[in-house]
């Protein structure tokens, strides 16, 4: 299990002055990607393929946004 604490900030916002979708997109790719990478032997690469994230509410600037990213050994 991994666990990212991320807080978004003034440099994080989109033309509309909200958190841009992609601070999200970033912590969940690289929480993703770290627990993966618990799995692996050292040097052995590896990398997204696809990521598709559906938003249903917006990100909250200046507050800790904590996400969690844990492997099942049934791939």
């Amino acid at each position: 299990k991994v666990v990212f604490n991320a807080i978004a900030n003034n440099k994080h916002l989109n033309t509309q002055c909200g958190v841009h979708g992609g601070f999200a997109s970033t912590v969940i790719d690289s929480v993703t990607g770290c627990a993966v990478h618990t799995l692996l032997g050292a040097c052995v690469a590896y990398g997204t393929i696809d990521l598709d994230i559906k938003l249903i509410r917006p990100v909250p600037k200046d507050e800790n946004l904590i996400a969690e990213g844990n492997v099942n050994q049934n791939l």
